[in-house]
């Protein structure tokens, strides 16, 4: 159950033949998307497929919240990535945010967009030490952060980022998915890629047996269909690839 979904009514086709496409985006969640969007307000002619319905998956099933405090991520990533590679995450985080907030107001989107804080609050001793583990974590980091109280919930230690937000997730993506059909795009559902074919033209193989020709394709799967080595992403919306 997803009190989001059912904010998305438009259904699309499924592949049921071979076709050639520009760039193919395999996966139609946020990531995906965003992607197509991008792509297409750069002029590039896009394809987007699901192997379900548009934002069924994760996406469809979100908090709905927009911020880089997601639970006790960041002492974890400073031991196990390192200090440098933990802050861009989290600045990457935050470029996401003022993403988001930047396309809302570009094309004036309805969907419940709201500033809100986020806090982390402890009620046991065992959490309020990884709460100080996570403070720590966010001084190295230079974090910006704030203490707080929750009486109601009896918290012994919280840990706030100021000005995050929420949002209706699908109301924006709908918005987003207008303007890729907008610009020409297509969009298929209930075609599952399984496989792709590298040699002079890319293929990439559905379920049904059907195949995509494509110059290019971005695999934004809630998990990889596809064992490649090396995974590339273009750095959007700056530069886009050819």
């Amino acid at each position: 159950m997803s009190i989001w979904l059912d904010e998305h009514e438009h259904t699309y086709p499924k592949v049921e033949s071979d076709i050639e496409v520009d760039h193919l985006i395999v996966g139609a969640g946020i990531t995906g998307i965003t992607l197509a969007y991008l792509l297409s307000k750069k002029g590039k002619s896009v394809t987007l497929i699901d192997a379900n319905r548009l934002m069924n998956g994760t996406t469809g099933h979100t908090t709905a919240k927009i911020t880089a405090q997601h639970a006790l991520i960041y002492d974890e990533f400073k031991s196990n990535i390192g200090k440098s590679n933990a802050r861009i995450h989290y600045e990457g985080a935050v470029d996401a945010a003022k993403h988001i907030e930047s396309t809302i107001q570009e094309l004036a989107i309805d969907c419940d967009y709201e500033k809100k804080d986020a806090i982390l609050y402890a009620t046991s001793d065992r959490y309020v030490q990884k709460l100080e583990q996570e403070e720590k974590a966010y001084d190295a980091l230079n974090i910006p952060y704030e203490h707080a109280q929750i009486d109601m919930l009896s918290s012994k230690k919280a840990l706030k980022m100021a000005n995050q937000a929420e949002m209706h997730p699908t109301k924006y993506l709908s918005a987003l998915v207008q303007e890729i059909t907008r610009a020409g795009g297509t969009i298929y559902e209930d075609t599952v890629a399984v496989n792709i074919n590298h040699g002079e033209q890319t293929v990439v193989e559905t379920s049904n047996g059907n195949q995509i020709t494509c110059s290019n394709v971005y695999i934004c799967t809630h998990f990889p269909f596809y064992e490649a080595v090396i995974f590339i992403f273009p750095d959007l919306p700056l530069n886009a690839p050819t």
